[in-house]
């Protein structure tokens, strides 16, 4: 699946949360019916929108991994929109 982070998903997204990070909205919008938290190191993953149950635990992509750093340095450099493939199971 290709996950599109976009402007919109930035600008609403906090900085050193998991769960409102960029990333993680733009999965949560991709899946529909989900719940996502991520991590520069894994990104987990509720299908049925219950945290805990039916968890799916991905490893973060690289560049996923460098886009949280920056967004969570406080936008230095400047996070900008970015897509990635996630091979949700």
């Amino acid at each position: 699946m290709i996950i599109n982070v976009t402007q919109q998903h930035i600008d609403k997204g906090i900085p050193r949360s998991a769960c409102e990070c960029p990333v993680a909205l733009a999965i949560n919008e991709a899946i529909g019916n989900g719940y996502s938290s991520v991590s520069p190191i894994a990104i987990y993953i509720w299908p049925n929108n219950v945290f805990g149950e039916d968890e799916k635990r991905y490893t973060t992509p690289i560049e996923v991994a460098y886009f949280i750093h920056w967004f969570d340095a406080n936008g230095h450099p400047t996070p900008k929109p970015f897509s990635f493939e996630l091979e949700i199971k």
